[in-house]
């Protein structure tokens, strides 16, 4: 006899064994496993509309195992989508067209079923919304015309700024958007036109939140005193290795970084003290800590 699904007896009820082709048992099959028997079912019973509307009913899933002319039926395939978006993956070609369909799908799916539509839905401007709103890295799956359409753009970047390797070219040199996009992900800053990568706001910007991103400012910022002090102070001496290495002689800088290996140290380690202050430097003492000025 073929398997008709994988559950024990225990907590199903049915013979794991149970005829493929016995329809009242494939129903009651599929309603005990929440779908998941209907592939196990005989290809007659995965024609049958009523068997598959159980299943897909309770595990969008369960359309993969559905016959195709059933992978065509609008009513079967919203079902399906309704109860899990990315079902959308096994409908029929023209419902992946549908746009109600599609919409369904993508809110019912974290917006992951966008990667399913056709390329006419990948370019309606509602349903990339309805997706990139869910997921901000959904940008990629979306039509190159809707990468470069800043209404849609501006906010995905806004709520993760890695998005902004999907946008347009245009808008990697859009100042506003690459500061939207290191102000969420400073990391972003990887992405962005090299005119803005050179652009001090926008680096400071991002080495304030995350030092790293130094890596990817340009080498004339990667000179400046004042970012890589930043860096440093943001994200430790761990940074050196992208800083030239003319700029890490520079006093105050390898002040800073003597300073910042040495704190990270435990106290009772050798070399724990407190770093020097580099010649034709001073201290200023504050009541929170020590602050050095080039004299």
């Amino acid at each position: 006899m073929e398997r008709l699904w994988s559950v024990p007896p225990s907590s199903s009820g049915v013979s794991p064994h149970a005829s493929a082709n016995d329809r009242e048992l494939v129903l009651l099959a599929v309603q005990q496993s929440d779908g998941w028997a209907l592939q196990f079912a005989s290809e007659d019973l995965k024609r049958d509309r009523e068997i598959v509307m159980t299943a897909v009913r309770r595990n969008g899933w369960a359309l993969e195992h559905a016959s195709e002319e059933l992978k065509r039926d609008r009513e079967v395939v919203l079902v399906a989508v309704q109860a899990n978006g990315e079902a959308l993956e096994f409908a029929g070609e023209a419902l992946r067209r549908d746009r109600e369909v599609v919409l369904t799908a993508v809110r019912r799916s974290g917006g992951w079923a966008l990667k399913a539509a056709s390329a006419e839905m990948r370019s309606d401007p509602e349903v990339a919304a309805a997706a990139v709103q869910q997921s901000s890295l959904l940008l990629e799956h979306v039509a190159q015309s809707l990468r470069n359409d800043r209404k849609l753009v501006l906010p995905a970047l806004k709520a993760n700024g890695l998005a902004l390797q999907y946008c347009s070219e245009a808008l990697k040199k859009d100042r506003a958007c690459v500061l939207a996009a290191v102000r969420s992900s400073p990391q972003a800053l990887r992405f962005a036109a090299p005119e803005l990568r050179n652009n001090r706001e926008v680096v400071t910007i991002a080495v304030e939140k995350d030092g790293y991103a130094i890596q990817h400012a340009s080498e004339k910022l990667k000179s400046d005193r004042e970012v890589v002090l930043t860096a440093i102070e943001e994200a430790g001496s761990g940074v050196v290795e992208f800083i030239p290495a003319a700029m890490q002689k520079d006093s105050l800088v390898a002040f800073a970084i003597t300073k910042s290996r040495r704190s990270s140290r435990q106290p009772d380690e050798p070399g724990a003290d407190d770093a020097a202050p580099p010649p034709g430097a001073a201290w200023i003492l504050n009541s929170e800590a020590p602050e050095c000025i080039q004299l």
